[in-house]
């Protein structure tokens, strides 16, 4: 089973089978949407660039997927995407 990762304005596919990580350039501060779409329960965390945990959500978007905005500042982040 796969499901839909939207980290706007992108879309990628994640499979379930493991966790995927997605690096992730902002250049200017504003806020950062991402969420997964499917009938499936899913579960996302959001990292800075050193490695701190700075989000986290498990069933904030429909049928059981994540849902997470945050406000950034330009730099690096990493997104975890648990299927």
């Amino acid at each position: 089973m796969c499901v839909n990762l939207i980290v706007e304005p992108y879309t990628e596919t994640v499979d379930a089978d493991d966790d995927d990580y997605f690096r992730i350039e902002v250049d200017k501060s504003g806020k950062l949407r991402a969420w997964t779409t499917r009938n499936v329960d899913t579960f996302g965390e959001l990292y800075d660039s050193s490695g701190a945990k700075i989000g986290e959500n498990d069933g904030g978007g429909r049928r059981g997927n994540f849902r997470m905005v945050r406000n950034v500042e330009p730099g690096t982040y990493f997104l975890k995407v648990e299927v």
